[in-house]
Formats: structure tokens, sequence, C-alpha cells
């Protein structure tokens, strides 16, 4: 069976793949948030943990995540957490929905153009393709 990420790249549509969900990051970023909290658990550190409100449109999960101080990540890099996982998420969301609607903009208005042209064709008393028998 194929893995998702593989499916996904295997049928991203040409010319759309900068509008799809960046799925191998948020993938990433959960990887490590589950293992952080494994080796914590396995390590019986209790930590600070905070509770965590999703944004309103993701009430219906529930996370906490460990409060973060400075100079507490690795190495210098950012350390990830559900909420850079949310905010990634949001970003590939909001990205994705104006794709959408632009795309489905564009195809309102050429919709509108080829009634117009059909209007316009009728008053011309050219024949239709209902009427050609086609």
């Amino acid at each position: 069976m194929t893995k998702f990420g593989v499916y996904l790249d295997e049928n991203a549509v040409a010319g759309w793949e900068a509008h799809y969900v960046r799925y191998k990051l948020l993938k990433k970023i959960l990887d490590e948030i589950v293992k952080r909290s494994q080796e914590q658990s396995r390590k019986g550190v209790g930590g600070s943990t905070v509770a965590f409100t999703p944004p309103k449109h993701l009430t219906h999960l529930s996370l906490t995540f460990e409060e973060v101080r400075p100079g507490s990540s690795k190495a210098g890099a950012p350390a990830v957490t559900e909420a850079s996982f949310f905010e990634a998420l949001d970003e590939d969301m909001d990205k994705v929905r104006k794709f959408v609607e632009g795309s489905l903009a564009r195809l309102r208005a050429r919709v509108e153009e080829l009634d117009a042209d059909v209007d316009e064709a009728e008053r011309q008393g050219l024949p239709t393709i209902a009427a050609s028998g086609r």
C-alpha cells in the first residue's frame, strides 16, 4: 500500500502544487511533537504543560503543549509545538481556500461569458446544438 504522502505527490495536478497543503511539513511537525511527548513520558518528565485551545474552527481537537522558554530548543531551532502545527495548518488552509475561491471566480466569469455568447448567437438566429440534433 502506498503511503499518503507519496500518493499525494504522484497525483498532484501539474501547476497546482504550490496550492496544496504542505503534507510532509505538517507530518514532520506532528512526528516531532509525538516523539517529544513519548520521550517525556519515558523519562517520567511531566514538565509544565499549558492547556491549548485551538482556533474556533478546530475546537473538536483538544491538545496540550509544553511551555517553551527562551533557549530551550535544540541547536537554536525553534521548538515544535502544537501551536506551530496549527499555525502552519492555518496558513495552508488559507492558501488552499484562496486558490479554490480564485478558481471558482474564474470559472463563474467564464460561464457568464459563454452564456452571453449563447444569448448573442440566439439573438442573431444562429442554430443551436440542440436544434441541430447533436
